[in-house]
């Protein structure tokens, strides 16, 4: 064996350094163990049963406590941190852990309207609201983009004369060294572009300053390639706390308060005159279609008065223009900023609602009118001059967040506050995120640059301190450059991601068992060998995952698994050659050489047409489905290394010392060995049996069509589970009528699980709200509806954003048709003739088509989840490489036996001849994928029984296609090409 020293030194280096990757997880762990036996010690002298926790409780608290403040200690042999171990140990998933994910996108009009400097030119405004209307049918095309479209069509319809350039829209006094005077449109709209990217990285930055206030260990940030921000927190307990954290884009500003009467008649004029314009028979002409609405019900449908309670102007609370039920908040803003009230009522006056409910009510919330000198949303005085923010209490004890300003700020602040004093006292309220704080009388000009938000004082103090400090972190971290909307939240319950990992682990090790098993019984003494290289395998793979920073999640077990079959698969193809080669009588040690060098080839192009299926399911997945890819693309190394080098490392070791190698047992012997099947004169039946099945498929596909998830179709999905039996039917019909939307009651998918008081419902009620307060209406009518079964837990929640369900939709089929595309280009490289090409083309697609007609059967009818999300794209590329790692090993012994027999057998003979050469592989290598599958099948999680139903379907149809569709195909557009030329010849 050439280079066998270096070869060994290799595999020497590279399992120190696994070895040495893994440590950390091991520190880690223990670390934590020592931290948990301090808490348990510290909860027998500090815990008292009279306490509000449990000792359970407290010990958790403790040990908590102990790691956030021990985390600069040594934990490592190698004098590395606590914290630097728990960065570099092997990282769990959320489906496996619980946690939170949760994918950010940033509001680009938004900020494209704060570079304008607010600019309200029609053109402008015109361009931007037609670019947001246009973007949920534009998938994949970026917004500034869009943007630019419709900005030149607003102009090509503008007359010659009041045509206006982009640089008059956002060059000012503020940014006229980044939008110069007279530039072109192009130059505008690429730096546009490039403000859009800054953006983004800032947004990116300042998460990541937010997320360490929530002491979250191993939380991810990372900035995905279609401009938005994944961020996961893998045991987050607090998911309200987090989420406020996250899309809070902690905008301050500080507006003067109109007078309650300098609005108070503003507002009931306004309502008479947009109430006049509605219902010509009773308020006066032009009726819309509302006009068919009795007088009492118009003006209960558009009445402000109705629901604000208007105080009197002459009351002492003079700052407030009413109080409305917290239910009525988004309405009345609505009603408010109508184009015909806003007219009636000025564009100097904004309106804000306060943060918290009134002390005396805390349903009702007090509505502030804003002095708006700018005439255009601009504040005077933004976060922007803010140097400093801390938590702190004013002379009353009352929890505040103090805060001082830049020089600037000083300055703007202290003419603000004596203005506001020349004004009769006039209020300046205090506003975050379009929300009031606080709104104190000024009294006294402020000239030292410092402020405070006061916080409502009808939480406990507790929770009053915890969110001034967040509040002060958010200040600190600064403030968003544009909104961010949550558009993608997943949140899993540590109860689930415990029972993930049990069953995990169990399918996992289940698996192991039967393959190592069957390797032994099959191969005998090489069986063993296989195994060796089985545990390496395993052993790399892992240490390959954290050393990458990679996260194990649930579908990441199934890659693992995955991976033993194809790192079985290139044993198989090996041993199958050395007993070819034994069998033509060629000795030992010359057919353990020659047997190796013959198979790889096939090995070669089998890992490599599914390492490039791989990448294309890396490059357009997301979450737990990268974490598949990721295991699946390390796996495909490792298991190369494991079975091609330490196999063969083992065996000349073995005939160095001249030590017997079997390579089949008395029973598998002769197996396989003397097979002469007519695979190619069946091939019409095979045909026809493949379009009868595809042609039934396409007509459940057209009729029943497929049940697509949330991922695709925008919407939530939750699991709850009981503590009791619950009738499923009751659950859907409550569920149903909380769910009603504009008078039509929501019609959600309910499905039992395994547990006969587990449920999965999906809904899209509320899906297109944009409601700030959308996650809290959803849950409020959803728990409203579940509370009357019983106690309850939601192990998972999902939501999905339509405008992200659309790009999801858009990266399914594009990975699908890539994969397709790109391995039909591969094997026509490889085989240097289209007609394999084309034959692997057309098996690929039918093992596709066959998968989606039986998720459109028997959707439905087997009790497990079949929707149609990432996780079955990921099964059908799986699929799809798997399909052409078969056919790939067909193809390679045509080509050999094309060298050896080409001319001297008939082309169906040889056809045949090499279809019965590699039985034993495909059987083999098909059988104990299969079952490996079947095993995480029975015995892995809910979750993942469908992306697994989907591979074992592909398995068998892979199988079949490659000896019935592939193979056959080929050999016909073989001879239907020559037959052309013939033809095209005479």
């Amino acid at each position: 064996m050439e280079n066998k020293f270096a070869i060994q030194f290799f595999t020497i280096i590279l399992s120190l350094v696994t070895i040495y990757t893994l440590s950390f997880n091991f520190a880690a762990k223990n670390f934590e163990k020592l931290a948990y036996e301090d808490s348990v010690v510290a909860a027998d002298t500090l815990w008292d049963s009279t306490a509000t926790i449990t000792k359970e409780e407290f010990i958790e608290n403790y040990k908590k406590k102990y790691l956030r403040d021990s985390v600069n200690t040594k934990a490592h042999i190698f004098g590395n941190s606590y914290k630097e171990a728990k960065e570099r140990e092997l990282k769990l998933g959320l489906d496996l852990q619980g946690g939170m994910s949760v994918t950010l996108e940033v509001s680009i009009p938004d900020l494209l309207i704060s570079l304008s400097d607010y600019s309200t030119k029609s053109e402008f405004r015109t361009a931007l609201s037609n670019a947001t209307v246009n973007e949920s049918d534009a998938a994949g095309v970026d917004y500034i983009t869009l943007f630019e479209e419709e900005w030149n069509k607003v102009i090509a319809e503008t007359e010659d004369d009041k045509k206006t350039k982009l640089w008059q829209v956002f060059h000012s006094s503020e940014n006229g060294e980044l939008f110069k005077y007279g530039a072109e449109d192009s130059e505008i709209i690429s730096t546009l572009r490039d403000e859009a990217d800054k953006a983004l990285k800032n947004t990116e930055n300042i998460i990541r300053k937010r997320i360490d206030r929530l002491g979250v260990s191993q939380s991810n940030v990372q900035k995905l390639q279609n401009g938005r921000i994944l961020v996961e927190l893998p045991g987050i307990d607090d998911k309200d706390r987090a989420r406020n954290q996250l899309k809070s884009t902690a905008k301050l500003e500080f507006w003067p308060v109109l007078f309650n009467s300098e609005v108070y008649n503003k507002i009931k004029g306004a309502e008479i005159a947009y109430a006049n314009s509605i219902n010509p028979e009773f308020y006066g002409e032009n009726a819309p279609s509302d006009s068919t609405l009795t007088p009492e019900q118009l003006g209960n449908k558009y009445s402000i008065q109705s629901k604000i309670i208007l105080l009197d102007p002459t009351r002492n609370s003079s700052n407030i223009v009413g109080l409305a039920h917290m239910d009525n908040r988004e309405d009345i803003l609505k009603t408010l900023n109508n184009p015909l009230i806003k007219e009636t009522i000025g564009d100097d006056v904004r309106f804000a609602w306060s943060s918290t409910p009134d002390d005396n009510n805390p349903q009702m919330y007090s509505l502030y009118a804003l002095k708006d000198d700018s005439r255009r949303g601009k504040a005077q005085l933004s976060g922007k001059s803010i140097i400093q923010a801390k938590q702190g209490y004013d002379q009353f004890r009352k929890v505040v967040v103090s805060m001082s300003m830049d020089d600037y700020g000083t300055e703007v602040w202290a003419e603000m506050t004596e203005k506001c004093v020349q004004d009769n006292n006039r209020a300046v309220a205090v506003v975050l995120d379009n929300l009031v704080y606080s709104a104190p009388v000024v009294r006294s000009s402020i000239t030292n640059g410092r402020s405070e938000i006061t916080l409502g004082s009808n939480k406990p103090k507790a929770t009053q301190v915890l969110e001034a400090e967040d509040l002060a972190g958010l200040l600190k971290a600064g403030s968003l450059p544009a909104p961010a909307k949550i558009v993608d939240e997943v949140i899993v319950g540590p109860q689930l991601g415990q029972k993930n990992i049990d069953r995990g682990l169990m399918s996992f090790l289940i698996a192991l068992v039967v393959v190592l098993l069957y390797m032994i019984f099959y191969y005998k003494g090489a069986g063993l060998v296989s195994n060796v290289a089985l545990l390496a395998n395993l052993f790399f793979l892992v240490g390959g995952l954290a050393a990458l920073g990679a996260a194990l999640t649930l579908p990441g077990i199934a890659g693992i698994v995955l991976t033993i079959g194809m790192a079985v698969d290139a044993n198989v193809l090996i041993y199958e050659r050395i007993r070819e080669e034994m069998r033509h009588g060629k000795g030992l040690a010359v057919a353990v050489k020659d047997g190796y060098s013959k198979a790889y080839s096939a090995i070669i192009d089998a890992n490599l047409t599914t390492l490039l299926t791989a990448i294309v399911l890396y490059s357009f997945g997301s979450g737990s489905i990268k974490g598949f890819a990721t295991t699946l693309i390390i796996g495909i190394f490792t298991s190369l290394f494991s079975a091609i080098v330490i196999t063969r490392l083992i065996f000349f070791a073995r005939l160095e010392r001249k030590q017997k190698i079997s390579f089949s047992s008395n029973i598998t012997k002769n197996w396989f060995t003397n097979s002469n099947i007519d695979f190619i004169g069946k091939r019409k039946m095979t045909y026809g049996l493949s379009i009868v099945i595809i042609l039934l498929g396409l007509g459940s596909l057209m009729t029943k069509g497929l049940k697509q998830g949330v991922e695709f179709t925008g919407g939530r999905t939750f699991d709850v589970s009981f503590a009791e039996d619950v009738n499923i039917d009751e659950v859907r019909t409550a569920l149903s009528e909380a769910f009603t939307e504009n008078g039509t009651p929501g019609n959600p998918t309910v499905q039992k699980k395994e547990e006969s008081n587990e449920l999965r419902v999906m809904t899209n009620y509320l899906k297109d709200s944009k409601s700030q307060e959308v996650d809290a209406e959803f849950a409020l009518a959803r728990d409203g509806a579940l509370a009357q079964f019983g106690e309850y837990t939601l192990p998972l929640e999902n939501k999905v954003d339509p405008s992200i369900s659309d790009d999801f939709r858009s990266g399914a089929k594009w990975a699908t048709v890539f994969s397709l595309i790109i391995i039909f280009l591969y094997i026509v490289f490889r085989f240097k003739k289209w007609q394999f090409g084309l034959g692997a083309l057309l098996a690929t697609t039918h093992d596709v088509l066959i998968v989606l007609s039986v998720f459109s059967i028997f959707w439905g009818i087997l009790p497990f989840t079949m929707e149609i999300d990432q996780a079955f794209i990921a099964a059908i590329l799986t699929v799809i490489g798997y399909s052409i790692n078969d056919t790939v090993v067909v193809f390679d012994r045509i080509r050999e036996y094309l060298g050896l027999y080409g001319g001297k057998r008939d082309d169906k003979q040889l056809v045949n001849d090499a279809l019965n050469s590699t039985l034993s592989r495909t059987i083999n290598t098909s059988l104990s994928t299969f079952v490996v599958l079947l095993t995480i099948f029975i015995f892995g999680g809910e979750n993942i029984k469908g992306f697994v139903f989907a591979l074992m379907v592909g398995v068998l149809v892979g199988t079949y296609s490659s000896i019935f569709i592939a193979t056959p195909s080929v050999l016909d557009l073989l001879n239907l090409w020559k037959w052309l030329k013939l033809k095209l010849k005479s």
